[in-house]
C-alpha cells in the first residue's frame, strides 16, 4: 500500500504531465501529509520536553541529597 507522500507524489507527477487530476483526492492526500509531518513534530517536541523534566527531576533529587548530606555534616560539626 503506498504511504502518503507516494500517493501526493503520483498526483504532482500525474498534474506535471498534464493529466487529470481529482482536486479533492490531492488535497485530502496533502492534508494528510501536512498532519503527519505536524504529528511527527509533536511527538519529537514531547520527547525532548520529558528528557528534559526527567533531567530536572534527577537535578532536583541529587541537589536534596547534597544538601541532606551538608545539613549532616553540618550537624555533626556542631555536636563536636
Amino acid at each position: 500500500m503506498p504511504t502518503i507522500a507516494e500517493n501526493l507524489a503520483a498526483l504532482q507527477s500525474a498534474a506535471l504531465r498534464g493529466e487529470s487530476v481529482d482536486v479533492a483526492a490531492y488535497a485530502k492526500a496533502k492534508a494528510a501529509l501536512d498532519a503527519e509531518k505536524l504529528l511527527t513534530e509533536t511527538q519529537a517536541a514531547a520527547a525532548a520536553d520529558r528528557a528534559h523534566a526527567e533531567h530536572e527531576v534527577a537535578k532536583q533529587s541529587a541537589d536534596q541529597a547534597h544538601q541532606a548530606h551538608v545539613q549532616a555534616l553540618i550537624d555533626r560539626a556542631r555536636k563536636a
